[in-house]
């Protein structure tokens, strides 16, 4: 495609549906017509016409075919009322999109070595696709709705392709000089599954995404290829550490000084319970990529007030140049409206206005400083997330609070002392594994009827920073965390 094709977007963003969570169904009776209200009078405010729906995974909470079949019941009659005919949906897979195995191959097995056993990757992606048959099994309900939702139309055609894994994807809008990536970034779920009968580290847990992926879309990786949206789950700092490297490298590597990234512009899904984000990635003091951590449509740790929201955004111009304008959105329970989410600082009224290619210097001076930046020439994770567990409700490496609480003291809470505050706080099972479910569904899932209390409390050890595990405790009952706090001991 040439390098002077005009180029336009306009996409509503979602994540984390959560469909067959205890909550969602009440949640979103509260919210469908709010956001139906909301999403029509901006589209009129700001003469936007909607051209897509990206939604980046978290579809499910449970990824069996129920769960699926209630999902599709929803999309059809709950979601597509509130949006304008024929509008295309784009859907990828979150980890708990994956249904649970009843048997873990000997093949499936091997992955759990994925991170520390480097001749993996080639094997896996370098075979018969048999190889791949659990991982095709797992998401096979996922597949089924993907498959269709993503018809092709007049507008969106899909070039001839085998994607790899299931999930993956790859629609061109001719018109507008777009593309829509989707990659399946937690794949690795049905070999982890069953982590606490590892014993497994950290370092040997977490998502990943490959090349290989990319590869094959054939003409992607060439530079003459139309630049456009990114759409995975995980953002990059929620990634395992050693693919994180890999990604702004050979996923979305930098652009060039007359041509932007690969991907300008990444959706992916925000921890539940953490604020949203954006992400800015440049190439010298060059912007030329956003990465959008959107809020999720469903809280499953609330059921009265919700923490919960949507981005609808646009970008116009040419692969040298991008003009982005995103609407982050945010339901307040008490009025029952959405309003603009104030998490973004760097909202001017309504909306958070960027120009890609233009110098970050620049760029940052006008939003004054409040975006973090990323930097894909040497990019650097989360501090949070070099900690080596799951921050997050959601996964492996999500990225836990940037500073550990206040009554946790200087030092790093440890295990021991940790393992002391959980039996002093939550003294029966019923309250671990409320907790757990509240929290960290995640490790939740991963529990079984024969585990005890301390290999449950071994399994949210291997799997949680003890920063993010002392947050969570005191935000859960600040009182009883008081009363238990001296048994913390800093290492």
């Amino acid at each position: 495609m040439s390098n002077k094709l005009s180029q336009s977007l306009t996409w509503l963003h979602l994540s984390d549906l959560r469909i067959g969570a205890p909550v969602q169904r009440t949640q979103w009776f509260s919210l469908q017509r709010p956001m139906a209200n909301d999403l029509s009078q901006l589209q009129k405010r700001f003469e936007l016409q909607l051209d897509c729906v990206l939604i980046s995974g978290g579809l499910t909470e449970s990824g069996t075919p129920d769960a699926f079949y209630e999902l599709r019941q929803f999309i059809d009659k709950a979601l597509r009322p509130i949006l304008p005919a024929g509008t295309q949906i784009f859907v990828v897979p979150g980890p708990s999109d994956a249904t649970r195995l009843d048997r873990i191959s000997i093949g499936l097995r091997a992955l759990r070595n994925w991170f520390t056993q480097r001749d993996l990757e080639e094997a896996f992606f370098g075979v018969d696709p048999k190889e791949r048959q659990d991982i095709e099994k797992a998401f096979a309900a996922f597949r089924e709705l993907q498959t269709g939702l993503h018809m092709q139309s007049a507008d969106w055609r899909t070039l001839p392709a085998a994607p790899l894994l299931p999930g993956d994807f790859r629609f061109i809008n001719y018109d507008h000089g777009v593309q829509v990536v989707g990659l399946n970034s937690g794949w690795l779920q049905p070999a982890f599954q069953d982590i606490a009968v590892l014993g497994s580290n950290a370092t040997q847990v977490g998502f990943d995404l490959s090349s290989a992926q990319l590869e094959a879309f054939s003409d992607l990786l060439y530079p003459g290829a139309a630049p456009g949206v990114l759409l995975t789950y995980h953002a990059p700092n929620a990634l395992h550490p050693s693919s994180r490297d890999k990604f702004f490298s050979l996923i979305n590597p930098a652009g060039t000084p007359d041509r932007l990234r690969r991907f300008p512009l990444h959706l992916c899904a925000s921890p539940q319970g953490e604020a949203p984000r954006v992400e800015l990635l440049r190439s010298g003091n060059r912007l030329d990529g956003i990465i959008l951590s959107g809020r999720s449509l469903c809280d499953t740790r609330s059921a009265n007030d919700p923490q919960v929201g949507y981005s609808l955004g646009r970008f116009e111009g040419s692969p040298q140049s991008l003009k982005f304008s995103l609407w982050p959105r945010r339901f307040h329970s008490r009025r029952s409206v959405f309003l603009a989410d104030q998490d973004f600082d760097e909202l001017d009224g309504d909306q958070v206005s960027l120009t890609l290619g233009s110098s970050a210097a620049s760029d940052a001076q006008r939003s004054g400083e409040r975006i973090t930046r990323g930097s894909e020439s040497n990019p650097r994770p989360d501090p949070a997330s070099e900690r080596g567990g799951w921050g997050s409700e959601t996964g492996p490496s999500r990225s836990a609070p940037s500073e550990p609480t206040r009554s946790a003291g200087k030092g790093k809470p440890s295990r021991p002392a940790v393992r002391r505050l959980l039996e002093g706080m939550l003294r029966t099972d019923s309250d671990l594994m409320a907790f757990l479910l509240d929290y960290y569904p995640e490790v939740y899932r991963r529990t079984s009827s024969g585990m005890d209390r301390t290999s449950k409390h071994n399994l949210l050890l291997q799997l949680v920073d003890t920063h993010h595990i002392v947050d969570t405790l005191q935000r859960h009952d600040p009182r009883s965390f008081e009363r238990e706090r001296r048994q913390l001991e800093l290492e």
